[in-house]
């Protein structure tokens, strides 16, 4: 989809961020400047045995610190 619109093919509705190198550089433009917050939310999910890996939990350390800025 992301390729038609790149190509001039037509329109889509998709989250910012997929597409902020694009606004960024003009290769895309916002035809509305209309906006909605989007209330998905992302889990982790890991079996209790795993949860107790030194990988599993520098993985975990370091998802959490990504999804909250930091």
């Amino acid at each position: 989809m992301l390729k038609a619109c790149r190509q001039g093919r037509g329109f889509a509705l998709v989250r910012s961020s997929l597409v902020a190198d694009d606004l960024a550089t003009g290769r895309l433009l916002r035809p509305v400047e209309e906006a909605t917050v989007s209330d998905l939310q992302h889990h982790l999910v890991i079996d209790r045995a795993a949860a107790l890996r030194p990988e599993i939990q520098a993985f975990r350390e370091w998802i959490i610190g990504e999804a909250s800025g930091s």
